[in-house]
């Protein structure tokens, strides 16, 4: 769920700058705060459904055991999926198209991917260690093993949690700078 968020998100906001919308947005008073709000809650609702059927085939059709509170479960999937999103949106500023996009996932989403603690890193160098917490999917890989392995409530993974909001507002708040700085090449190549 993390890479397809990701991509549909990068991928939506660079094709709406190739096609002209969002120039025609940036035309009438709606801020640009607004617009990526817009995207993010749009594709939250997308991510809440995507959580929801994922959850229920990792469940019932494969047999995922779950210890725990199967609502924080698709909370902190949902948390990862905003994550996920808001990530694309910051990444789709630096992309000019559809396949930077995909480019810029294999610096972006698979490290994170490969050093979320899906595989162990017990055995690995210290610095690869420090990397691996330094990413959203990180901490949201440690709260829904907490929750689904060992039935831990939200006391135990809202440290966890914190973290993935954090970087939720974090990328936002990038991406939202990030969207600015294009506008003002835009406006810049269009005088």
């Amino acid at each position: 769920m993390f890479v397809f968020t990701f991509i549909t998100s990068g991928m939506s906001l660079v094709n709406e700058r190739s096609a002209g919308t969002m120039t025609r947005f940036l035309a009438t008073p709606v801020r640009p705060l607004q617009i990526l709000g817009g995207y993010s809650l749009g594709f939250g609702v997308l991510a809440l459904v995507q959580s929801a059927v994922i959850l229920w085939i990792a469940l019932t059709l494969i047999g995922f055991p779950n210890e725990g509170n199967l609502a924080l479960v698709i909370f902190t999937a949902v948390s990862l999926a905003l994550a996920s999103v808001t990530l694309g949106l910051l990444v789709s500023g630096l992309a000019n198209n559809a396949f930077q996009v995909i480019q810029l996932m294999l610096i972006f989403v698979v490290p994170q991917i490969l050093l979320s603690g899906l595989f162990d890193l017990s055995s690995s160098p210290g610095w690869l260690q420090f990397l691996s917490r330094c990413f959203p999917l990180t901490y949201g890989v440690d709260a829904l093993r907490g929750i689904m392995l060992r039935g831990a409530e939200l006391e135990a993974i809202g440290v966890d949690l914190l973290v993935i909001w954090g970087f939720i507002a974090l990328f936002f708040v990038l991406a939202a700078l990030g969207f600015r700085k294009k506008r003002a090449k835009q406006r810049n190549l269009e005088s």
